[in-house]
């Protein structure tokens, strides 16, 4: 797991974020204040949620019950990571609707243009994913952009992969290799 960190840390600052950065005029600001308005809510709901299932679900085994309590450390650690997150706005990008840097730093990388397709609930899903890699999560699998379920993919446990949290934030909570 640590060589995959160390592997995904440089291939994040060698990949950069290409594009014109420009200021984040009050449209872009305030369209990512309503989606980091939502997050607070949406965090204590998947912890909630997380909790629930841990102490009513009495046939999940115990491996599955560590990758939920897992989750529920990487959601809160998120939580107080994305308090600290700053903006940087950048026009004619495709491929990428946000980007951090894996562990380091609070600058969260915006491509304008999918601002104005996209409404609150999908910037805050997209917070919560960004906030998750500050606590260790990678991109190993995009499951709800490919209408894929949360799962473990390529030797990456789910509580380890980002878009885990963004599908809970948009779909709902289930548990990965259970019941979704």
């Amino acid at each position: 797991m640590r060589i995959l960190i160390a592997v995904v840390l440089v291939f994040s600052s060698i990949a950069g974020f290409a594009g014109q950065k420009v200021k984040c005029d009050e449209r872009y600001s305030l369209a990512l204040s309503e989606g980091m308005a939502k997050t607070k809510p949406l965090f204590k709901k998947l912890i909630d949620d997380i909790d629930h299932a841990i102490a009513t679900r009495e046939e999940l085994s115990r491996k599955v019950l560590k990758r939920l309590s897992k989750s529920k450390e990487i959601l809160k650690c998120s939580e107080q990571r994305a308090q600290e997150f700053e903006f940087q706005c950048y026009e004619g990008l495709t491929g990428y609707f946000m980007q951090v840097t894996l562990l380091f730093g609070d600058t969260v990388k915006v491509a304008t243009h999918y601002l104005d397709e996209v409404d609150t609930d999908y910037v805050a899903a997209s917070l919560v994913h960004e906030a998750t890699h500050k606590c260790g999560a990678i991109d190993a699998a995009y499951f709800r952009q490919n209408q894929q379920t949360p799962r473990t993919t390529y030797m990456v446990s789910w509580p380890y992969i980002a878009s885990t949290y963004d599908y809970w934030a948009i779909k709902g909570f289930c548990i990965p290799e259970v019941d979704c």
